[in-house]
C-alpha cells in the first residue's frame, strides 16, 4: 500500500532512472498520472519502449534491474513494456495510451 504519490518533479527523477536502468529508447507516462486524475492509492504506469529483437527474456531482465533501480519507494509501480514497432504503429492498447496521454 502506497504511503503518498510521487510529485510530478519525482515523476521525471523516476522516469529517467528507469530509462538509465531497463536501457528502453522511451519511457511514457501513462494512466491516471498522466491524465492528471490520479487518487492517492493511485499507482504509478509507465510504459518502456524497447528494440523490437529483444527478447522476452532480455526484456524481463532488464525491468527487474529498472524496477530495483527505483527502490526504496513509497508508491505502487507498474512497468509495461513493448517493442518499438507496436508503439510506433499503435497496435496495441497500451501503445494508444502512450501516445494519447
Amino acid at each position: 500500500m502506497p504511503t503518498r504519490s510521487p510529485n510530478p518533479s519525482e515523476l521525471l527523477h523516476i522516469a529517467r532512472q528507469i530509462g538509465v536502468a531497463s536501457g528502453a529508447k522511451i519511457v511514457t507516462l501513462i494512466g491516471s498520472k498522466a491524465r492528471g486524475d490520479a487518487k492517492f492509492d493511485s499507482d504509478t504506469d509507465f510504459v518502456l519502449v524497447f528494440e523490437n529483437h529483444l527478447a522476452v527474456t532480455e526484456i524481463t531482465e532488464r525491468l527487474i534491474q529498472a524496477d530495483t533501480a527505483t527502490l526504496p519507494r513509497t508508491y505502487a509501480l507498474d512497468l509495461i513494456p513493448i517493442h518499438e514497432s507496436d508503439y510506433l504503429e499503435q497496435n496495441d492498447p497500451i501503445a494508444v495510451a502512450a501516445h494519447n496521454e
